[in-house]
């Protein structure tokens, strides 16, 4: 019964880490969803970056999360994730440039995480 439980378990995690989407040009994973703050659309209307507060509670400071989402395809990604954040200034350089605090990030190659900085 132990050896049945353990190949249940080692098939489980291998399944979740298949799961999982890598990080890279899906952009960033496992961070929180946050309180929604504003929407930026692209100078051409195709892109919106949504910035959401996150609060980790009393022992985490608050970061900010923005979040791409593709008007054509639907699809959402994280594209930046900053620390000892509670505010964005986000500015469109061009239809696939965006500034968020600073960070410049070219949203089809790029993301910001403060964690890999």
């Amino acid at each position: 019964m132990k050896k049945l439980s353990f190949l249940f378990l080692v098939l489980l995690l291998f399944l979740t880490a298949c799961a999982t989407p890598p990080n890279g040009n899906n952009g960033i994973v496992g961070i929180p969803k946050g309180e929604f703050l504003a929407a930026y659309d692209s100078p051409n209307g195709e892109y919106t970056l949504n910035v959401w507060l996150c609060n980790g509670g009393a022992t985490t400071d608050y970061a900010i999360r923005g979040e791409l989402l593709n008007h054509e395809t639907g699809y959402r990604k994280n594209v930046y994730w900053n620390y000892h954040e509670s505010d964005a200034a986000v500015q469109w350089v061009d239809d696939n440039t965006v500034t968020v605090n600073g960070h410049t990030l070219n949203i089809h190659e790029e993301t910001y995480d403060f964690r890999r900085d």
